[in-house]
């Protein structure tokens, strides 16, 4: 038989060194684990006693798992809270309940129906507020302004004035910020666009105040919603010059978290006719009337007015729940990133937004930003997955509601140890109840969580949810990594 290397000679040799070629690596690492048993073995022998020599501690060899003291531990940790978080499920429907925890490190530690697809409610506002901080930045404010395209003489303007809508989710009056119990608003003070005017020596204005609202379109509710929403004041009209939350009349006193009232039928509007009023108060004649338009191009500015940064609006909405200021913000988003201020350019861009950071999954719905609209649509897993990415220092954290102490967590955990521990957004709707945010557990350990019920009469669950998050106060349970540690 001819030998695949050649004459038998040049075979021999060649046949040589094709084993030396293959075995050479082979060999040298056994010889290597075979140095390094021996050292351990010698390593963790006790040193024969001679005088005046201690014996030897034990030492850690260099190929021993007990150097990574937390890979050991996960498996055991993460099987230890199998039996607690499901225990602190039971009652739930387990067929529409999702729920999923990550430890700090974002490794999911607990999952059920992770990867179901169920409608959030609130919860929506948690993407949105991530979609929204990622885009326009902590930073971002608001503009609204006064302007005119008349001439001004002795102090008086000859024509219209414009008040033009920024987008400012949180344009307020001063005896509607003082109508809610929480006294620590975030607004923008309306009536020091009027100040403005009189400091700039304007007495007079021979025309109209025209509210201009074209920065969205001026479809004022999402289509899916019941029409008792806008009734009720769950929500208020949606324009880009929304005053008082779009609410025409409100009550004086008694308002809580997002606040409510009587919606303005028509806000850009209603804007310019309050704003008349306070020119009158500060001794401002107004000819005209309040009326509706888009401001010319090139108008002289007279006033003007920023919000507060995006990360002190995106709070208090998290922390209250404002279904008014998501829907503003999701049609800024259609603006930024669409170019148009809608409901669907909204969910376009917001979809879009999360798919750049890596967060999509096949039937996601985002059909509005405040999950009013039942047919929204997201999972436990993801929900998780962007708490986890925005982390326990973001601006997203900082803005959610504290168990037993702020927002629609007041009156929530009461008398237990999550008081102050728990972090999270809330979501109730007729047929909807979640909870998702991050537990600062008694070990240390920073866990986030999230989990949504969707059934009939889901409130009643509220109870079952804070079992639930209890479970995770003493994450991680198993061993304690520092018995792990390498020996000395």
């Amino acid at each position: 038989m001819v030998s695949p290397f050649g004459s038998p000679r040049r075979s021999a040799l060649a046949e040589t060194r094709y084993w030396v070629r293959l075995l050479w690596l082979p060999v040298l690492c056994f010889a290597f684990m075979g140095l390094a048993l021996v050292q351990s073995s010698r390593a963790n022998q006790a040193v024969e006693p001679k005088p005046r020599v201690e014996q030897a501690a034990a030492t850690t060899p260099l190929l021993s798992v007990r150097r990574l003291p937390a890979v050991l531990a996960l498996p055991a940790q993460i099987a230890a809270l199998q039996g607690p978080a499901l225990a602190g499920l039971a009652g739930l429907p387990p067929a529409t309940t999702c729920a999923s925890v990550m430890n700090s490190r974002g490794v999911p530690v607990f999952q059920h129906n992770a990867s179901l697809l169920l409608s959030p409610a609130s919860n929506q506002k948690v993407l949105l507020a991530y979609g929204a901080l990622a885009q326009l930045g902590p930073a971002h404010t608001f503009s609204t302004t006064v302007a005119t395209d008349a001439q001004i003489v002795g102090g008086v303007v000859q024509g219209n004035v414009w008040l033009v809508g920024g987008g400012d989710p949180v344009l307020a009056t001063q005896d509607y910020v003082g109508a809610f119990v929480e006294q620590q608003r975030v607004y923008s003070a309306f009536e020091s666009l009027a100040d403005q005017l009189r400091a700039a020596g304007i007495t007079r204005i021979r025309g109209n105040v025209v509210g201009d609202a074209s920065r969205y379109d001026d479809v004022l509710y999402h289509p899916n919603w019941p029409a008792r929403f806008g009734a009720n004041g769950v929500v208020g009209p949606i324009s880009a010059l929304a005053l008082n939350n779009g609410f025409a009349d409100f009550s004086k006193g008694g308002q809580e978290m997002a606040g409510s009232g009587a919606p303005s039928s028509n806000p850009p509007r209603s804007a310019a006719g309050s704003l008349i009023e306070v020119l009158k108060e500060r001794g401002i004649t107004v000819d005209g009337r309040a009326d509706v338009g888009t401001v010319p191009q090139g108008p002289t500015v007279l006033a003007g007015l920023q919000s507060p940064p995006l990360k002190a609006i995106v709070g208090q909405m998290l922390r209250t729940s404002d279904n008014s200021t998501a829907e503003m913000l999701f049609k800024e988003l259609g603006v930024a990133r669409a170019g148009g201020g809608s409901f669907a350019s909204g969910s376009a861009a917001l979809g879009a937004i999360l798919a750049e950071h890596g967060f999509s999954e096949p039937g996601m719905v985002l059909s509005d930003g405040s999950g009013l609209d039942t047919a929204d649509r997201l999972s436990c897993g993801m929900l998780n997955a962007v708490l986890d990415a925005a982390g326990r220092s973001s601006d997203l954290a900082a803005g959610l509601a504290v168990a037993g102490r702020s927002g629609t967590l007041t009156n929530r955990f009461a008398d237990s140890a999550a008081v102050g521990q728990v972090l999270a957004k809330t979501g109730t709707l007729d047929t909807v109840s979640s909870l998702a945010g991050f537990v600062d557990a008694s070990t240390g350990e920073t866990a986030t969580f999230a989990l949504i019920v969707n059934e009939r009469g889901a409130e009643q669950y509220k109870p079952v949810e804070e079992q639930f998050v209890q479970t995770l106060l003493t994450y991680p349970g198993g061993p304690d990594v520092a018995t792990l540690l390498p020996l000395p």
